[in-house]
Formats: structure tokens, C-alpha cells, sequence
């Protein structure tokens, strides 16, 4: 098929009936597409042991209330996408990021989204979740802990305010290497000094085995 071809045909292509779009809704047009498209993902299971959950971004730069900005990104101007996806990539889940649900203001959207993903888990206990400090908090990780999900993330050092770990302060004064570890019995928690201070909560992790590890250099 000609590109001018594809195109023209592109302009007329509707996946729901006008007629019927509810007021409101920003991705109406769009949104039961990526519905349908999500069901196929995970049709044959979810054969993946480790599983990451991150945002993703299609690139737009026309005009749309749901187009963002996220800064460090390859794409930085775009829709957002919550995808949760193998270790090689493959997406197991996704969600459109449209606006914020006025009807669960209660929960953190972070907590939603990650329950939303590990949903098409048919098999909860034999998966390792991963994700950033945006969406961590003790909370979260002991829920999916008694769904039997083993869970990681980075932790903002705000959501771990209750914890005994050594402050920030402190841990930056000692070696390179250097870490300190709490654990409730169900949550763990470790800062490490690094390049900076980095901070991980797992609900299956501890901090052992402590080992090296070989860094390049440019001397």
C-alpha cells in the first residue's frame, strides 16, 4: 500500500461510534482500541519471572488536554502509558494516563496503577515486580506482598519518614559502598551510599549477600 494511500485511509478510521462518546471522556476516540489491543497481551500467559512497571510515552506534539511533558525521557512530549513489561521488553499490560479519578482520590495513583497491571496475573506468586520510587510506599508492597507477589522499588526518602534508617546526612559521610538496613518483618528497607544515596524496599528481599563489584575507569 502507497504512504499517500495509508494516509488517506487513516483519516476516516474510527474504532467506537460517535454517537455514542460520553461526555468527558478525553480518550474516548482511542481509549476501547488500546482495551482491545491490552487483552491480546497476556492471552497465552505471563511467562516472565521478572516484570517491571514504568510509564511509557507515544509522541505528540499536536494539541491535546492529555499530552504531557516528562522531562529525561527518549520522547518528551506525548500520551503517557502504563505499561508493565518483561525483562526483554514485551508488554504484558497497559493503561492510558488520561486525568485524575476523582472517584478514588483516597488511594495513591502510583498504588492504582500497579494494581491495575498485576491484575492479568494468573499466577501472582510466580512473578517479581519491579518500579520506581514513584510508585513504592510500605503500603503497597505489604498488599501485594499478601497476594503473594514479590515486589522492589526505589523509596522517596518522604514515604519512608517512620523508618530508623540513618538520614541521608550521615550515610553520605561514610565509604563508598557503605549501607544500612531496617526490616518490620514483612517490609525491608536498605540505603546505600553510591554516586548518591539511593534507597530500595522490597517485600522479599533483605540486605544479604553483601559482595563487590568491579567498576570501569577511565585512568
Amino acid at each position: 500500500m502507497a504512504r499517500n494511500r495509508f494516509r488517506q485511509l487513516k483519516r476516516f478510521f474510527h474504532v467506537v461510534d460517535n454517537t455514542q462518546l460520553k461526555a468527558g471522556e478525553k480518550m474516548g476516540k482511542l481509549q476501547p482500541f488500546y482495551y482491545e489491543i491490552s487483552k491480546f497481551f497476556p492471552q497465552f500467559g505471563v511467562f516472565k519471572e521478572r516484570l517491571s512497571i514504568d510509564e511509557s510515552m507515544v509522541p505528540y506534539y499536536g494539541h491535546h488536554s492529555c499530552k504531557m511533558f516528562i522531562r529525561g525521557k527518549p520522547f518528551r512530549f506525548g500520551y503517557k502509558i502504563w505499561m508493565m513489561c518483561s525483562s526483554k521488553g514485551y508488554p504484558y499490560a497497559m493503561e492510558i494516563y488520561c486525568e485524575k479519578n476523582e472517584k478514588d482520590d483516597k488511594t495513591p495513583l502510583g498504588t492504582r496503577v500497579v494494581s491495575n497491571m498485576v491484575s492479568v496475573l494468573k499466577a501472582p506468586e510466580h512473578h517479581e515486580v519491579y518500579f520506581d520510587n514513584f510508585f513504592t510506599l510500605h503500603g503497597l508492597l505489604t498488599k501485594l506482598a499478601d497476594k503473594g507477589i514479590r515486589a522492589t522499588g526505589t523509596v522517596r526518602d518522604t514515604r519512608i519518614v517512620g523508618c530508623p534508617l540513618k538520614s541521608l546526612k550521615n550515610i553520605e559521610k561514610e565509604e563508598r559502598g557503605s549501607s544500612h538496613y531496617k526490616c518490620d518483618g514483612a517490609v525491608c528497607a536498605c540505603r546505600w551510599n553510591d554516586n548518591a544515596v539511593v534507597t530500595v524496599s522490597s517485600n522479599h528481599l533483605s540486605h544479604e549477600p553483601v559482595g563487590s563489584a568491579k567498576r570501569s575507569s577511565q585512568q
